[in-house]
């Protein structure tokens, strides 16, 4: 078996994506909170569900934890989210990457969004 690796530009490989020509690919999904990564990931229907997973349970699970309040609910649903996840396997991780930043005193107002990015918007100096 010979296995032969593309090297592709982010705009191909969004094509490649939405149009299912590929055979297997690698992105970066970093949910430190499940809302929206895992509902756009995985989400029948959604337009960023390259793997094309359909699954009913799922599509509760993530429509529950998308809309409840209810921190009770919201747990139950991803552990039905996990579950099924984890018998149909669409997708694997295979690294957690944490993100870190070093920053003199000088800067001030850093605030990370939900993947660890930095907002750069709203970062100031005090000179």
């Amino acid at each position: 078996m010979t296995v032969t690796i593309t090297q592709v530009t982010t705009p191909t490989l969004v094509s490649n994506s939405v149009n299912g020509t590929f055979d297997a690919q690698v992105w970066a999904n970093l949910p430190l909170d499940p809302e929206p990564n895992l509902f756009i990931s995985f989400r029948s229907g959604s337009s960023t569900n390259f793997n094309r997973f359909n699954n009913s349970q799922v599509d509760a699970a993530l429509d529950t934890e998308r809309t409840t309040l209810d921190p009770v609910a919201r747990k139950a649903a991803m552990r039905t989210f996990q579950q099924v996840w984890a018998e149909e396997q669409p997708s694997f991780y295979y690294v957690r990457n944490q993100q870190g930043y070093n920053y003199d005193s000088k800067v001030q107002d850093v605030r990370l969004f939900e993947d660890g990015a930095a907002l750069l918007d709203r970062i100031w100096l005090d000179r």
